[in-house]
């Protein structure tokens, strides 16, 4: 009935929480550290890349979820995809998702603007959506991005729009 169902669709949101929470720790703190915290990048060049292709591979992980339809993460509303792909609200899996897509996007673009550093990245489309919706959130614009955009100095004038696609995106 509908409870089983409600109580399956939450054990998939807090799985999503858990591997978020267990498997981005490590390159998170390898790239804030060396890219928000360091002056000098070039001294961190191996660790920023490593964190970097870090980051793709776990973003791949779930960019596949979200392509194969079993993704439980947040899309603003969107009823097009229906209710098997994405929710038109938040959930647990979306805090640290949301969280780490911010920060090394933020970290891509600071590299970008600061270093003249532009690691690649591969096409990430349905991440790229989800970014966009959880950016039309006021709360997630402001106590995500804009205190992020802050920690990198990004949020000065003249930083640009750019800053709000999800690194090595085009904008759409």
């Amino acid at each position: 009935g509908g409870e089983a169902a409600a109580a399956e669709e939450e054990a998939k949101r807090s799985m999503w929480m858990d591997w978020a929470l267990s498997n981005f720790h490590s390159v998170n703190h390898d790239l804030i550290d060396s890219v928000a915290r360091t002056q000098d990048v070039t001294v961190a060049s191996e660790r920023i890349a490593s964190a970097h292709d870090g980051y793709v591979e776990r973003f791949l992980i779930v960019e596949k979820e979200m392509e194969q339809g079993r993704s439980i993460f947040y899309c603003g509303g969107s009823e097009e995809k229906g209710e098997e792909v994405v929710h038109s609200s938040l959930s647990v899996a979306d805090i640290p998702l949301g969280a780490e897509l911010n920060r090394w996007s933020l970290c891509w673009h600071n590299l970008r603007k600061k270093q003249g550093l532009e690691l690649p990245v591969p096409d990430l489309p349905l991440l790229t959506t989800y970014y966009h919706s959880l950016l039309q959130l006021p709360a997630y614009r402001a106590e995500v991005f804009d205190a992020e955009a802050a920690h990198h100095g990004l949020n000065v004038p003249g930083a640009g729009e750019d800053i709000l696609t999800l690194a090595g995106q085009s904008r759409e």
